[in-house]
């Protein structure tokens, strides 16, 4: 049936329907396990969105969720980071950070991280979160789902042990570490 609405919607020359229609139908297929057949979908849709919206509008937020969780669901976690990045930036850069439009899009980042082995990235994507929680604006069920990511982020990080890329990064960079490679190699 959706398929058949869209071939209309195409012919009467409709693209914001056409696209929204997109994003349902990718909505729909990652809602019933398949996460390759809504990437398609979610493609065309924020292709569309952004040519008829702009980029930055938050109005292709659900393009960029739908992409970033189905990217992450067939294991293209770095595609997943990208979208839900993009996400994250146009919530708070269009609403605000403390909107809480930027829930949803932070908590699939933070999942994504935690997929990817990135426990302690994904907990420094849930941290702007707290500020909402603290405020007490949000629903009992909402601040349960912060926590319960917060919580599976902090057990992934006590499983792998390991500190975080930035972290890595650092360590790489410091002073002393270059001091002592230097002295291995000798004069």
């Amino acid at each position: 049936a959706f398929e058949r609405e869209l071939a209309i919607l195409q012919q009467v020359d409709r693209p914001a329907a056409v696209a929204d229609l997109e994003t349902n139908l990718g909505n729909l297929e990652a809602q019933f396990g398949h996460p390759a057949e809504a990437i398609p979908h979610g493609e065309r849709a924020l292709a569309a969105h952004t040519r008829l919206l702009g980029a930055d509008n938050p109005v292709i937020l659900p393009d960029y969720l739908l992409l970033g969780e189905a990217t992450r669901g067939v294991g293209r976690l770095l595609e997943s980071e990208r979208y839900l990045r993009a996400a994250v930036r146009i919530v708070e850069t269009g609403l605000g950070p403390t909107n809480p439009a930027v829930i949803r899009p932070r908590l699939a980042l933070a999942q994504t991280f935690v997929a990817g082995g990135r426990a302690a990235d994904a907990l420094a994507a849930l941290a702007p979160l707290t500020a909402l929680t603290a405020a007490g604006d949000l629903s009992p069920s909402t601040i349960a789902d912060i926590e319960l990511a917060a919580a599976a982020a902090r057990i992934a990080s006590s499983l792998t042990g390991a500190p975080p890329a930035s972290a890595r990064r650092r360590r790489a960079r410091s002073p002393d570490r270059r001091r002592a490679r230097r002295n291995d190699r000798g004069p």
